[in-house]
């Protein structure tokens, strides 16, 4: 028996992608209308144009210059597109209503999350500007120190990341770890130019991170965040920001595209950098002591 159709998650709908596409042409009040319908696509699609502009804080007139500006001919053609694209989706605890409520056997739910993960890095893919990831394999490159931070779920990822990028960065230092946001912001007191913090924020968005990260960077610190959407309220806060689409359709957010992004980014700045062969070899010469060999045609056994 074949898989079910697969429906294609909101953010990677044609009309959501515009949106995010579009998001850094788009004038001050056209982004207003943006952000909103990207923060909150399913109330966005029950508004008339009315509601949307009092909900914007832009005039009715602004709101159709809006969906002018993402190549509708008015409102009615937008908010048919919306509706399309939110079809399938519901909040998180409908969606697992739905989810339950269809009897999907376990290896049919498991094979649609995967392919959710595979339309998100299709999606963050496609995105992706050279001249963006330029900038920040630079960023990384140059930087004196780089701080990794992030909190919640987004905490694995800033670790993750130092794990990755400290073979091959001068000195990388998460600071998201014990002791909250108070011991992060004492970690990051020093941070000033020269130094970079790469931060991470996604859906429940940490206002603490957003709040820390702007400390930094007035202090002369550069800021490179990964995030889900150029609406996520982290943006303001950086000198550059990537992209990492993150739906999913039963939990809240999916991290596999900024795991995947931030190794890319890691695989870049090592090959950037002249030392990090020589790096590499001495930091494996260093570990293979305590690493296990296996014997070939061995089976480990259970002890």
């Amino acid at each position: 028996m074949s898989d079910p159709a697969l429906p294609v998650p909101p953010s990677t709908a044609p009309v959501m992608r515009r949106l995010s596409e579009l998001y850094p042409e788009l004038s001050e009040t056209n982004r207003r209308a943006a952000a909103l319908v990207m923060r909150q696509p399913l109330e966005a699609a029950t508004m008339s144009i009315v509601q949307l502009a009092a909900a914007a804080d832009i005039s009715i007139a602004t709101a159709n210059r809006f969906v002018k500006a993402l190549g509708y001919a008015g409102y009615a053609e937008f908010r048919a597109a919306l509706v399309a694209a939110l079809t399938a989706a519901t909040s998180p605890v409908e969606r697992l209503r739905s989810a339950r409520a269809e009897g999907l056997s376990a290896p049919t739910i498991v094979r649609r999350t995967v392919q959710e993960d595979m339309a998100n890095l299709e999606a963050t893919l496609s995105g992706l500007e050279d001249e963006a990831s330029g900038q920040a394999v630079d960023l990384l490159s140059s930087a004196r120190r780089i701080y990794t931070l992030g909190f919640g779920s987004s905490a694995y990822l800033a670790g993750f990341a130092a794990h990755r990028l400290q073979p091959f960065c001068e000195d990388v230092r998460p600071v998201s770890g014990e002791g909250g946001t108070e011991e992060a912001a004492r970690r990051l007191f020093r941070a000033t130019a020269g130094d970079l913090i790469l931060v991470y924020s996604f859906p429940r968005y940490s206002q603490d991170a957003i709040d820390i990260a702007l400390v930094g960077r007035e202090r002369g610190a550069a800021v490179l965040g990964i995030t889900d959407t150029p609406s996520s309220p982290l943006v303001p806060a950086c000198t550059l920001c990537l992209t990492a689409v993150a739906s999913r359709r039963v939990l809240v957010t999916s991290h596999t595209t900024a795991i995947a992004l931030t190794d890319a980014l890691a695989a870049a700045a090592a090959q950037r950098r002249e030392e990090a062969l020589a790096d590499y070899t001495r930091l494996t010469e260093h570990v293979s002591p305590y690493l296990t060999p296996v014997e070939p045609n061995r089976r480990p056994t259970n002890n």
